[in-house]
């Protein structure tokens, strides 16, 4: 089986309850979060995944990633690049 592979940067902030909150600016819909910084990295890799497993297996166009420098950010966000794999389907 063939994987595919990709890397999105993912937008973490921290909120004012001590939560991460997550985002993927060039997927919509892809929000995750999570109660440490672990949880929310372990989570984002997570949703990351099954959204594009989702997309490919839709044939949804899936989007190129945004360079992080373009990215603008606020308050206390920083970036972190999230890698995602998923399974390759063989056209028969």
């Amino acid at each position: 089986m063939n994987i595919m592979h990709y890397n999105y940067p993912a937008i973490f902030e921290l909120d004012e309850n001590g939560v991460y909150l997550v985002s993927f600016p060039d997927i919509e819909g892809c929000y995750t979060d999570g109660a440490t910084l672990k949880e929310a990295l372990d989570n984002a890799e997570d949703v990351l995944n099954l959204l594009l497993l989702d997309m490919e297996e839709a044939k949804a166009e899936i989007p190129v990633a945004t360079h992080p420098a373009k990215i603008k950010l606020r308050g206390n966000a920083f970036i972190q690049i999230i890698k995602a794999n998923t399974p390759k389907k063989q056209i028969i």
